[in-house]
């Protein structure tokens, strides 16, 4: 659970435009801790809670899936692949 938290600050960073320095700065601000590493889960969210406050806000997730085959024999080669 850390790595994708501290997955997300970066990202949030990058799609803020965030430099290194600025970044650790707001960690820094938020928790006390300039490392992503050195710190625990309620603080990770903390740091997130901060980005969000800068107007971060995260995707919805994963792509939706595709839908079935249109024709019946590539649905059956899906199914046996």
């Amino acid at each position: 659970m850390t790595a994708a938290l501290i997955r997300l600050v970066h990202v949030a960073a990058r799609e803020l435009g965030l430099d290194e320095d600025t970044r650790r700065g707001l960690q820094l601000a938020a928790t006390g801790k300039e490392s992503l590493k050195d710190m625990t889960v309620p603080e990770l969210e903390s740091v997130i809670r901060a980005l969000k406050a800068k107007g971060f806000r995260p995707s919805a997730g994963k792509a939706p899936r595709r839908g079935l085959a249109p024709r019946g024999d590539l649905r059956f080669c899906h199914a046996l692949w």
